[in-house]
């Protein structure tokens, strides 16, 4: 197998069973995959707009209009059990990716949907139940199996939501175990399915090349959920608390030995391909999500001492490095026994949290190499 990356930094947190007990059956089946020249190109991702909370009982279910490639509907139910069957076409082989967002009518809103794809005889191929709050969101995709017109059918199976399914066409099937080429391209489109799916990728690299890899889920509501799950996550580390789940994709990126992560940073340490894997942390709804790739970065380095109140290092103390404004986690440094760290880092306005320590987070600019040292209170 070609020499991976060498890891500079890397903002990790576990990935749980999605990384954890399948990761040898994944190596295998990687090590003999053709790479697959072939990347996504969907259209721009849709965001319809939700309907309003406004409603009657005595409305009846919406209409079910054909919903075309790359196309969305949206409606309300007002009452358990109404549905609606959107017919749609696909060709043999074709990959649908079904989006769906649900809504309710107040703040502590609890339903369920039930959201299936039936052929030309009303028979089903693919279902999915999800439920939950007041938002909540399922994810399914569909290879048609033959040319020939299809449904997709949404019910209320408990209370009543609102709703916007969108389908997206402009991405590929694949299957486990495939690699995809990303040649010279800077941003990546992809999809996962619900539980531990995982896409890998090759990036071809010089001996030497520097890569800052990101990923990000392609809704705008995913996106921010996540910046602000991460603007939280400082003190949650201070504190030891535990991060609730939300409700899109926690997507991160990987290469093999390293901890999965929303971003990272590495140089390869030999010339040719270098894999990188999507997967996400925690239990995995499925998604959509960007893959940026950042050729040659610039980086700096900052380095320091972490003592006591008495002026003692402090052995054993992580930290955590945060940049903004986006919050992402782009680093960690554990101290060793005199209490030192170092940590590469790219350039830019930082917090620095102290895992378990009561001080509070210190922020500050890293546009160069500098000594930062600070104080670890424990008490």
């Amino acid at each position: 197998m070609k020499r991976l990356a060498r890891l500079l930094l890397l903002g990790a947190f576990s990935l749980g069973a999605c990384a954890g007990s399948h990761a040898p059956e994944a190596a295998a089946l990687l090590q003999d995959a053709p790479t697959i020249d072939v990347v996504e190109h969907p259209a721009p991702t849709l965001q319809p707009e939700v309907p309003t909370a406004d409603r009657d009982a005595n409305d009846p279910a919406p209409a079910g209009v054909p919903l075309v490639r790359d196309g969305a509907v949206t409606g309300r139910f007002v009452a358990e059990g109404q549905k609606v069957r959107y017919p749609f076409e696909a060709r043999a082989g074709e990959l649908s990716l079904f989006d769906l967002g649900t809504w309710g009518y107040e703040r502590g809103w609890q339903s369920g949907a039930r959201i299936a794809v039936l052929d030309g005889q009303g028979r089903e191929l693919a279902a999915k139940t999800p439920s939950g709050g007041t938002v909540y969101r399922a994810f399914l995709p569909f290879v048609a199996p033959d040319d020939g017109t299809y449904a997709v059918e949404l019910t209320a199976e408990q209370r009543s939501f609102r709703f916007t399914l969108v389908r997206h066409s402009g991405y590929r099937a694949r299957s486990r175990g495939d690699l995809l080429a990303t040649k010279e391209r800077e941003l990546v489109h992809g999809w996962l399915a619900p539980g531990e799916d995982r896409v890998t990728y090759d990036l071809d690299l010089a001996d030497g090349e520097r890569v800052f890899v990101r990923v990000h889920d392609s809704h705008e509501a995913g996106r921010n959920q996540a910046r602000a799950e991460r603007r939280r996550r400082p003190e949650t580390a201070r504190a030891g608390r535990a991060q609730r789940q939300p409700a899109f994709p926690r997507f991160v990126v990987s290469t093999r030995g390293t901890r999965p992560a929303h971003s990272l940073f590495y140089i390869a340490d030999g010339p040719g391909p270098h894999r990188v894997t999507v997967g996400a942390r925690g239990s995995n709804p499925g998604g959509l999500f960007d893959l940026e790739l950042q050729r040659d970065p610039p980086f700096v380095h900052v380095h320091g001492t972490v003592g006591d109140h008495e002026d003692e290092p402090v052995a054993g103390v992580e930290l955590h490095f945060v940049r903004e404004p986006d919050f992402d986690d782009l680093g960690r440094a554990t101290t060793d026994a005199q209490g030192r760290y170092r940590q590469p880092l790219l350039p830019g306005a930082y917090t620095i949290v102290l895992a378990g320590s009561r001080a509070d987070p210190v922020r500050t600019t890293i546009a160069a190499d500098r000594e930062v040292n600070l104080i670890f209170d424990g008490s």
